[in-house]
């Protein structure tokens, strides 16, 4: 039985004119080179038309289309970004650790440590948002100056250019603040 996970959003094979398209089955996301095999799934409501690699959709077997699970999901349309390569075929790509992150730009330890130093200090009123988001008199942020270092708008290429890269930096770095407390700026917020 062929699984397939696609995007609820059309992708046709004019979305590639040129480069490589990527098959929109979100466990694969293999490279493909034109021709492209575009196929149209016929689903209660309407049909849905996407971009599928031949090991996805493989050809009937005599008269007989293969047996598939089809599980459309609230997604983007996965297009790799200009001059970025996706997955390899047949290869779910799991997330990057923090740690090969900080091999690669160093200066994710040093935001990792400053998160980590807010528990030093004890007074009252500590805000994690405050600091996380650069609210007026916490400026800039730990998440602006992260920006910088991963995610699409990173100074450097290579992996720390990535969502994935980004969601794992940015969840790390979050969670070693300590949680607020006392009459902080995000809890005068909430008491509207």
């Amino acid at each position: 039985m062929i699984v397939l996970r696609v995007p609820n959003r059309n992708v046709t094979p004019a979305v590639f004119p040129g480069r490589h398209g990527v098959c929109q089955n979100l466990g694969c996301l293999a490279l493909l080179d034109p021709p492209y095999q575009g196929v149209r799934l016929s689903l209660p409501g309407g049909s849905l038309e996407t971009v599928l690699c031949p090991r996805c959709l493989p050809p009937p077997w005599g008269r007989i289309p293969p047996e598939m699970r089809l599980e459309v999901v609230e997604a983007a349309a996965v297009l790799a970004p200009p001059g970025r390569s996706a997955a390899p075929p047949g290869k779910s790509r799991r997330p990057p650790t923090f740690r090969a992150l900080a091999r690669l730009e160093p200066r994710l330890r040093d935001l990792f440590a400053e998160a980590c130093s807010y528990h030093r200090h004890r007074g009252p009123v500590f805000c994690a948002n405050a600091v996380w988001y650069g609210y007026p008199g916490y400026e800039p942020g730990l998440k602006n100056r992260l920006c910088r270092l991963v995610g699409w708008g990173a100074e450097r290429s290579g992996e720390l250019v990535s969502s994935a890269a980004y969601d794992v930096a940015y969840h790390t770095i979050y969670r070693a603040l300590p949680d607020c407390r006392g009459r902080c700026p995000c809890s005068a917020m909430l008491r509207i």
